[in-house]
């Protein structure tokens, strides 16, 4: 039998992976750039102590540093300097949150709110703390809230919702593929929406939903082999071994028909390796189960002579 959990995991390592070599060097870059902000805005208010706005910032960059007491110290210098910077509340909220004060975070949030109830950021701020605290209904509420107000929401607003609904249970599980839904209806098929409510549909044995879903990836992809296995997989799930053989071989095809002049990356060596092995799994069950012997190579094998 296939390993359904590997299948299932491989694709968001994949994406994981990319993203974290990416990070690597981003976050180094980072780290000294705000060192030497930090620098600059010392150095500012020695000569003007008095500059509420410099104390924001210098705040901004403590939480960035996770120097919490620090961020929170400079943010209510500022206060003190400028009583009328209502985004404070918001800052500090932020920082409460990350040090583990929940609890006076969300009254920060609270009163922010209530000052600039059409701040998109002060409910996604309120959300997250609510999910901190447990309190799920009103998270999703919040984060609602803060989807309404983006102009336009960010993709990963649609998927903090979802997460924030999804449970153990089925119905939740279908109401944050909704939620996922409704965020592709607005910004259009983003892979990284499509892929989440893909493995949530793959996890109710929706495999139809799931089919569909893949095929329309696989139609926008300029290279569909990796869509291609991915469907395979899923029609295997669904008990239909010989649609499955048809669409891996489909999915070696792809790669054989590749320009010569594009390059085949490790990627690709892994979809064929998976795909190989799939075909042969699928024949040796038939065989194993007393049907007839598939007794026939890979497509693109056949081509190839």
């Amino acid at each position: 039998m296939q390993n359904t959990g590997a299948s299932k995991g491989r694709w968001l390592l994949i994406a994981l992976a990319a993203i974290s070599l990416m990070a690597v060097a981003f976050i180094s870059q980072a780290h000294e750039a705000a060192d030497e902000r930090l620098e600059a805005l010392d150095q500012q208010l020695l000569d003007h102590p008095r500059d509420a706005l410099t104390y924001v910032e210098r705040g901004q960059l403590n939480h960035e540093k996770r120097q919490w007491r620090a961020a929170l110290e400079d943010f209510d210098r500022a206060e003190r300097l400028d009583a009328g910077l209502l985004v404070l509340d918001l800052l500090r909220a932020r920082t409460l949150l990350a040090c583990g004060q929940p609890h006076h975070a969300l009254e920060h949030a609270d009163r922010y709110i209530t000052h600039a109830p059409q701040s998109a950021d002060g409910h996604l701020a309120r959300a997250r703390i609510l999910r901190v605290l447990g309190l799920k209904q009103a998270a999703v509420s919040a984060l609602t809230a803060a989807i309404d107000l983006g102009n336009p929401p960010s993709a990963e607003l649609f998927l903090e919702r979802a997460d924030a609904i999804a449970t153990d249970e089925p119905g939740d599980v279908k109401s944050a593929v909704h939620s996922l839904d409704e965020g592709i209806d607005r910004l259009g098929p983003l892979a990284s929406l499509e892929l989440v409510a893909l493995e949530h549909e793959i996890g109710l044995r929706l495999y139809a939903n799931a089919i569909a879903r893949v095929e329309l990836l696989a139609s926008q992809a300029t290279d569909p082999a990796h869509w291609l296995l991915r469907k395979a997989e899923i029609l295997e799930l669904a008990g239909r071994h010989d649609a499955a053989r048809t669409v891996y071989e489909q999915a070696l095809e792809a790669i054989r028909v590749r320009p010569s002049y594009a390059a085949r990356n490790r990627a690709l060596f892994e979809i064929e390796r998976t795909a190989r092995a799939a075909i042969a799994r699928i024949d040796s069950d038939t065989v194993a189960s007393g049907g007839p012997q598939a007794g026939r190579e890979p497509k693109e094998l056949r081509h190839g002579r």
